[in-house]
């Protein structure tokens, strides 16, 4: 186990045990884990204040003091830090004040490293699901904030007129939007005149820069801004003013100056500030779209003053005025770029046509070079050719001469009356103008807001004598004309961005709402119409309140009122389908001015399927909660269990006991067998059972296990059989997959012959499956966790009762039945899940009240060969003959039992409470045999063989343990120990034990 995408998680180890804390230590440190290690909760609290923690694993008895005290005071500090503890002590009362106090798991000594790194695996996974969340709130919160910014002012540039309006508004915008400290804009004025200024935000950074900008020079950074036509970021601290004007003024962490300039004019400054840092590549991409923005709105303010100045001016004269409202008439009535030419042509003289006119646009590089000539329109003989050759050529500005001489004299008109004579006349424009069939040019720069848009050329074919009116037309309509096609482009670069947001609003992954104060719903994007059922002509004729599956009506004017006096709202609600099934929801919802009107703009994110996935982590964890618990109460009753067994089968042993004593033996042991088989299903659940791991081909054991059960089904149940695969090999326990199966078929089997209240169920199906299939990386597995790869899937399906939401969710709690009282223990479905879960393996159910109940059982496919299977044949009770056996077992009824049956068999028995007498015992005396408990006080089975290993090398010895996990038994023989017996034992399994561990020595 690694860790899981949890940045430099740091895990604190709490145990007065120096061992426990090193070997935690170097465990998790191996696995990438940063390791905070302390002895008592005094160093534990002090340690906890050097920084962030992820993960406590706390002891609950430690010299200063109980673990369990120190959940509160950890949380409090971190309260993002998840706590495990553990103990060699397990107690009821004492695991559940931990769970209470805070406590995520509890784990009991002695430690299984698996089990921890599972536990702390699964709280960082926890985490970054938590952490994951929060990033794509903040990202989506941060992208709505970004198209609020850029819509709020591209609609100030069509709706304002007013200049000092729109800069006003624009600051307005960009506090309100950005959250900006402030917001300065600064617009050169007239000659002689002073800046016209606005500006929003804290007054006290306003002012200042409202100072700086009013009179020349303009600040250092805004000079460089407007030079490099580019922004200038500084610190609070201000790197480049000498005196900058907010270089004493608190929180500001980022100042920003951005040129508004426009086709290569410039009008102004806009200055930001913020507390935080502005300089990522989005933040700066969002100032220069908005500064640009911005820039087109000036320039479209300053076309329409200077169209009404032109007016003005053309009034004075009667004759000329005519004619150029009746161009102007037509340019401002143009839509199109034919539309803009016939209104150009009519300036020229009409004795001498030209023998072509072309309007042709600009097209620029990203670093503001201009690149290509893009033909618009092309008029020829009197029309505007609509399907003329030229429009389909793009040529290279450095391929045009004429292209050339505009970029070079981009203010006034250019008359060539002869390219062949005139000394502007390049030998390339000769050239040019030869190749053209051209030997005349009047060129029209149309250039606004200091960017070159395009040309209007007219091209006549021989010398042409520019007339009087020719000049004046032409130096008249230069400037309408420049504005009516940047306004255009303008118009059409608006239109683009509305087309983004349009995009941005229809590619979202949520359903995306608009509704106005009364709920009524003004816009949807597609998704909203696929989550709901509902076309949009639907969803548009509907309000909020016939959606929502938990607000009331009346409770929607409440809902406006909190988000728009708090801002945005986000919370969980369900919507109705169109065919009335619920969708739960996650709502984001925040206020927005949509065409003029107060409205909500409202985001639903279905969370069904993290709902899910929440619900069956939480599920998980409680039952792994339980399984701590009852696998330690299990392991006590172990103890009872092999003491109850011995002492009722050494009398059975003997021959001259009555019918009567022998009878009431019998049923004591054959109860405490039951009772032994009662523990190993909560082992088995708890995920503490002893596991003999081992190829097996699941094909043919579900195949032989069938037939098998099928002798226990009633014949009103018709049983089949589907396997898909061949051979399907995993690694598992042989017995304890029997019992799955088992347990599984008997659990179907009941649930259609049993009575359930009113309800009869007599008879059905019972279908047995076994397939194979592959979980990819990118796919969802059937159940939350399973790793990519392929899996085996057994299911176990009925065509019974069912069961109800309520049962489903505690089906595999134990002790937890639907059976009638003395009909079940509750733990055959229990025993399931913990088998399954020590197979790393998944369970899954799917269930229908009245139809029947299907259980899946996922278990990952292994590559191993099959080995052969043997198995000894029983044989009768071994017997001694006079060897030594040295007994250690610390409780005093079990070490008096074992002795009387060993005994019994003809062994000499010397007993000892723990390890450390037992090694007191050796120094005076010779045994052929030590059999001892694992778990101990002073000194436990291991320990006591690893001493044995270099006083008494070759000595044998058995371990006797109630307490065994997965890997336990491989690990006490890596020790030293010859045996591992589990308890509860039988004379037999003692007997054959002794025999094989004394025969291996012989």
């Amino acid at each position: 186990m690694t860790p899981i995408d949890v940045p430099n998680p740091r895990i604190l180890v709490v145990d007065d045990d120096q061992g426990t804390r090193r070997t935690l230590s170097l465990i998790l440190g191996r696995k990438g884990f940063e390791v905070v290690t302390a002895s008592t909760a005094e160093e534990a609290l002090a340690k906890a204040r050097n920084g962030p923690l992820n993960v406590g694993l706390l002891d609950i008895r430690l010299p200063d003091g109980r673990g369990v005290e120190l959940l509160k005071p950890l949380r409090s500090r971190h309260p993002d830090m998840e706590l495990i503890m553990i103990t060699g002590y397990a107690s009821t009362e004492t695991a559940m004040q931990a769970l209470n106090d805070g406590a995520t798991a509890y784990i009991t000594k002695p430690l299984n490293i698996d089990e921890v790194l599972a536990e702390v695996g699964k709280i960082l996974e926890k985490q970054r699901l938590v952490a994951e969340k929060r990033a794509a709130e903040n990202q989506v919160e941060h992208i709505n904030s970004v198209l609020r910014a850029i819509r709020s002012v591209n609609q100030l540039i069509v709706r304002e007129k007013d200049r000092g309006q729109l800069i006003q508004g624009a600051c307005d915008s960009l506090v309100e939007t950005r959250g900006y400290l402030s917001a300065v804009i600064a617009v050169r004025g007239a000659q002689d005149e002073a800046p016209e200024t606005a500006a929003a935000g804290l007054p006290s950074h306003t002012s200042r820069l409202r100072d700086a900008l009013s009179t020349d020079p303009w600040p250092d950074c805004c000079r460089r801004a407007i030079d490099r036509g580019g922004l200038v970021i500084s610190g609070a601290s201000s790197q480049h003013c000498e005196t900058c004007a907010l270089v004493d003024l608190p929180d500001i962490e980022t100042g920003v100056a951005a040129p508004l300039q426009h086709e290569g004019r410039t009008y102004g400054v806009l200055l930001v500030t913020a507390a935080n840092n502005l300089a990522s590549e989005e933040e700066r991409s969002l100032i220069r779209e908005v500064s640009d923005d911005i820039a087109l709105g000036l320039h479209g303010i300053e076309v329409e003053e200077e169209r009404a100045q032109v007016n003005v001016e053309l009034e004075d004269q009667t004759t000329r005025l005519e004619w150029l409202t009746s161009i102007q008439t037509l340019l401002s009535q143009a839509e199109s770029a034919e539309e803009i030419l016939t209104a150009a042509a009519m300036m020229v003289d009409l004795e001498q046509l030209p023998s072509g006119i072309s309007l042709e646009y600009f097209e620029y590089k990203p670093d503001g070079e201009p690149a290509e000539l893009q033909p618009k329109a092309v008029w020829e003989d009197g029309i505007v050719v609509s399907d003329h050759p030229d429009l389909d050529e793009r040529r290279a500005v450095a391929d045009d001469p004429l292209a050339q001489i505009c970029l070079r004299s981009p203010v006034d008109p250019i008359f060539l009356a002869d390219t062949q004579s005139d000394h502007r006349a390049s030998d390339a424009l000769r050239a040019y103008a030869e190749g053209r069939g051209f030997r005349s040019a009047l060129l029209m720069p149309l250039r606004s807001a200091g960017r070159q848009h395009g040309v209007v050329k007219f091209l006549w074919a021989d010398a042409h004598r520019f007339s009087r009116a020719e000049r004046f037309y032409a130096q008249q309509l230069l400037d309408p004309l420049s504005a009516v096609v940047g306004s255009r482009r303008a118009h059409l670069a608006h239109a683009r961005s509305e087309s983004r947001y349009r995009a941005l609003f229809d590619n979202a992954t949520d359903a995306i709402m608009i509704h106005d104060e009364a709920g009524k719903l003004l816009e949807v994007n597609h998704v909203a119409c696929e989550q709901l059922g509902y076309s949009r002509g639907e969803l548009l004729a509907m309000k909020v309140q016939d959606i929502s599956g938990e607000q009331p009506p009346l409770a929607h004017t409440a809902w406006m009122q909190d988000v728009e006096g708090a801002g945005s709202r986000t919370f969980e609600t369900v919507h109705i389908r169109k065919d009335g099934t619920e969708v739960p929801v996650e709502v984001s919802g925040r206020p927005i001015d949509y065409r003029g009107r107060p409205a909500i703009l409202c985001a639903a994110r279905d969370i069904s399927e993290r709902l899910a996935m929440e619900e069956q982590l939480h599920r998980q964890e409680r039952l792994a909660a339980v399984g701590q618990l009852a696998g330690g109460i299990a392991h006590d009753f172990r103890n009872f269990l092999t003491t109850i067994i011995l002492y009722s089968g050494m009398p059975l042993a003997k021959l001259d006991i009555s019918s009567e004593t022998r009878h009431a033996l019998e049923v004591i042991a054959n109860e405490a067998q039951q009772a032994s088989d009662l523990v190993q299903q909560i082992l088995d659940f708890s995920g503490r059972s002893a596991m003999e791991m081992q190829p097996v081909n699941l094909a043919d054991f579900v195949e032989e296990a069938t037939g098998i059960l099928q002798q226990t089904i009633p014949e009103s149940i018709k049983v089949s059989l589907t396997i898909e695969p061949s051979s399907s090999v995993v690694e598992a326990d042989p017995t304890r997959i029997q019992q799955v199966l088992m347990n599984l078929v008997l659990n179907a089997r009941d649930a259609m012959t049993l009575s359930r209240g009113n309800r009869e169920v007599e008879g059905g199906e019972l279908e047995i499956g076994l397939s194979e299939l592959v979980v990819s990386p990118a796919g969802t597995p059937p159940v939350a966790g399973m790793e990519p790869g392929e899996w085996v899937r057994l299911t176990v399906s009925d065509t019974g009762t069912g069961m109800t939401e309520e049962v489903k969710e505690r089906i595999f709690e134990p002790f937890f039945t639907t059976k009638e009282r003395g009909e079940g223990t509750g733990l055959g479905l229990a025993q399931v899940y913990g088998i399954v879960q020590q197979h790393d393996g998944h369970i899954d159910v799917e269930t229908e009240l009245g139809i029947g109940t299907a259980f899946h059982v996922y278990l990952p496919i292994h590559g191993a060969e099959l080995g052969s299977e043997s198995e000894a044949p029983a044989g009768e009770l071994p017997a001694g003959r006079g060897q030594t056996i040295l007994l250690v077992e610390d409780q005093e009824n079990l070490r008096d039992a074992g002795r009387g049956m060993l005994a019994s068999l003809g062994y000499r028995v010397v007993t000892a409470p723990d390890g450390r007498e037992a090694l007191e015992i050796l120094d005076g005396m010779r045994v052929d045999l030590i059999v001892t408990d694992v778990v101990m006080p002073e000194m436990g089975g291991k320990a006591l063989v690893r001493a044995l290993s270099e006083a008494h090398p070759g000595l044998p010895a058995i371990a006797v343990t109630g307490y065994t996990m997965r890997d336990e038994i491989s690990e006490l023989k890596d020790v030293g120990f010859a045996q591992v017996l589990q308890k509860p034992f039988d004379a037999q399994s003692l007997a054959e034990a002794v025999e094989h561990a004394l025969g291996n020595v012989r």
